[in-house]
C-alpha cells in the first residue's frame, strides 16, 4: 500500500535569479538586489522579511507568510517571496 504524503509548501525567493527553499529549515537568508541585502528568515514553518533596504518597509510590515498563494513583495530591492506547493 502506497501512502500519498501531502507535499509540503516551499519558499521560492524570486530576484534576476530563482531560488527554492523549505519551509522545513530555519535558515535566515541575505539576498542581494539593486538596493542592497533583504534579510528573509524561515522559521518555524514560516517566512517574513527581517530587513530590507528599501524606504517604506511595506516587506517587513507584510509580516509571516505560510500557506501557498501567499507572498511577500520588496518592489524596490526588487526580491520578491512566494509560497508554493
Amino acid at each position: 500500500m502506497i501512502k500519498s504524503g501531502k507535499k509540503k509548501p516551499l519558499v521560492k525567493i524570486v530576484t534576476d535569479k530563482e531560488f527554492i527553499y523549505s519551509l522545513d529549515k530555519d535558515e535566515r537568508l541575505e539576498i542581494e538586489g539593486p538596493q542592497g541585502i533583504t534579510t528573509v528568515v524561515i522559521k518555524d514553518g514560516q517566512v517574513c522579511v527581517e530587513d530590507s533596504p528599501c524606504p517604506n518597509k511595506t516587506c517587513i510590515k507584510g509580516g509571516w507568510i505560510s500557506k501557498p498563494g501567499q507572498w511577500l513583495c520588496c518592489a524596490p530591492n526588487q526580491v520578491i517571496i512566494l509560497i508554493e506547493d
